[in-house]
């Protein structure tokens, strides 16, 4: 089944980019020894092998010379591509395979070359591997292309600016062959890339030269290695990495440990959202994240979020001494403390790039689910009221009150206090009416003359018992005010006497109560 091109515009050039880094990583100076090795002279020395070059001295090459800076012969870098095929070594071409005199005797035969080995044949399979793999060529070209042949083979296109030039070099196990295409005046072709100018040429001339010979792999030399790797960061398989891959290595080259890779588990702090130091060490959470330094693979992470699964991107800076850090916090009520009636919350919600902020209750020490008490609060608060809290209606128990604030970016920051809510103790009927304020009258009704005498005689005895009704008994429940009582007059009679004392019944009320006295 045919598989269509998806390489965009912005991916062709994040791949670029790549290379230009790749050349940055290894240098200039060490890609034109390389060249060098493998028998490119016409880029590393074109003063001495090209004859319509002007100068003196070689050019002064910079990181462009990866996209097209420099100028090469295609016999020259055919050669270098033969020194993949061959295993590391290279074979210096010639025209001429064997020369023999009218005698018979061989003056010259060069159809058994000798060789030199210029880069290691692990290094040439592991680029043998890159230029063969045909999924990998479908990203840019599609599948079925050009560069696909009835056999393995390992190819390259290329492309010089304003396709003055279109190139297509490749090679199978057992031959190797490069194309040029262009205007013998060198002029402009007409948007004629490699793969469509060179690429079917030399795809048809390689199968045709191929006839009748057996199809076989390319020798995969010893100490060589096939690795589990994530195939987004090339570092060893991680449980956090959702794709996966075999992939050959060098033997003493391995990939990368997985926890340099892409996916790794980041300590951030809560409260800033930056890689947690010694300096914000309490409220560090573990979370896994992808981390990747390089600015150009940021910049492509970061227009690609939904590559990653939902996987955020991992900062880079650190939490420092000085960096501003939010708080969030209740001061009031404090922890475990017992609440009841109306509860004024205090605290302090101050944190950078401030949005707002809302205040909840939940019951329990881990509430499930949070009711709204007040909120959005647009204004921060150091060290005052947050919000009033009435527990009056709640029912007594542990319930936790939550601050919770969030930054323009809308991350959210929260501060929570567990509490103890108590209900109220109050046993009397309550009025809602405001009253005055009546005091109880004391009544005394005498049944009979008394007569007090200033000096009773020792042996003077009172016949008669004072009789009273009984006093009645009231509970008094004022939930903001004391009652306190008046003394009742004391009577010391001398001589026989009835007397009936009432208390005649009223009402005493308070601002918020009314508490009735009945005999």
């Amino acid at each position: 089944m045919a598989r269509q091109q998806i390489l965009t515009i912005e991916d062709d050039t994040a791949i670029r980019r790549g290379i230009v880094d790749a050349l940055q990583f290894v240098g200039v100076d060490g890609l034109l020894d390389v060249a060098s090795r493998m028998g490119v002279q016409s880029l590393v020395h074109p003063e001495t092998n090209c004859p319509d070059y002007p100068y003196e001295q070689p050019p002064s090459y910079g990181l462009a010379l990866t996209l097209g800076g420099g100028e090469v012969k295609l016999l020259e870098m055919t050669e270098a591509y033969a020194v993949l095929a061959n295993g590391g070594i290279r074979i210096v071409s010639s025209p001429i395979l064997r020369i023999e005199d009218s005698r018979g005797n061989v003056l010259l035969d060069n159809s058994v070359p000798a060789g030199e080995e210029v880069i290691r044949p692990q290094h040439a399979y592991l680029m043998t591997s890159i230029l063969s793999d045909e999924d990998a060529r479908c990203i840019e070209f599609g599948c079925p292309n050009v560069l696909q042949l009835s056999r393995p083979a390992a190819a390259k296109t290329g492309t010089t600016n304003d396709y003055r030039d279109a190139w297509t070099i490749g090679y199978t196990p057992d031959l190797v062959a490069g194309v040029w295409v262009g205007n013998s005046d060198n002029s402009e072709m007409l948007s004629l890339p490699g793969s469509a100018g060179a690429g079917p040429i030399w795809h048809d001339f390689m199968e045709a030269a191929h006839e009748g010979i057996p199809v076989h792999d390319f020798v995969r030399p010893d100490r060589v290695i096939d690795i589990e790797i994530c195939a987004d960061s090339g570092a060893r398989m991680s449980e956090y990495c959702s794709r996966r891959k075999m992939e050959v290595f060098a033997e003493d080259q391995p990939p990368i440990d997985s926890d340099q890779g892409w996916y790794r588990v980041v300590q951030i702090d809560e409260l800033t959202g930056l890689l947690a130091t010694e300096y914000c060490s309490d409220h560090v959470v573990e979370k896994v994240m992808v981390v990747i330094e390089d600015p150009h693979g940021r910049e492509w992470a970061q227009s690609h979020p939904d590559y990653f699964g939902g996987i955020p991107l991992a900062p880079l800076d650190e939490c420092t001494e000085s960096v501003a850090r939010p708080v969030v916090m209740i001061m009031g009520p404090v922890q475990d403390s017992v609440v009841q009636g109306v509860v004024s919350i205090v605290g302090t919600v101050q944190l950078p790039n401030f949005d707002r902020y809302e205040v909840q209750y939940g019951q329990g020490a881990d509430p499930r689910t949070w009711d709204w008490l007040s909120g959005p609060h647009l204004a921060q608060v150091r060290d005052g009221t947050l919000s009033q809290w009435d527990v009056r209606g709640l029912a007594p128990g542990i319930y936790t009150l939550r601050v919770r604030a969030f930054d323009k970016e809308q991350r959210r920051f929260d501060g929570q206090v567990r509490v103890i809510v108590i209900g109220p103790t109050a046993t009397a009927t309550v009025s809602s009416t405001a009253t005055s304020v009546s005091t109880p009258t004391l009544t005394v009704t005498p049944s009979a003359t008394i007569v007090p005498t200033l000096e009773p005689s020792p042996t003077t005895q009172p016949t008669a018992t004072p009789v009273a009704t009984p006093t009645p008994t009231a509970t008094v429940v004022l939930p903001t005010s004391t009652l306190t009582p008046v003394p009742s007059p004391t009577y010391t009679p001398t001589l026989q006497a009835t007397a009936t004392v009432s208390i005649t019944t009223s009402s005493i009320i308070s601002n918020a109560s009314r508490i009735t006295l009945s005999e």
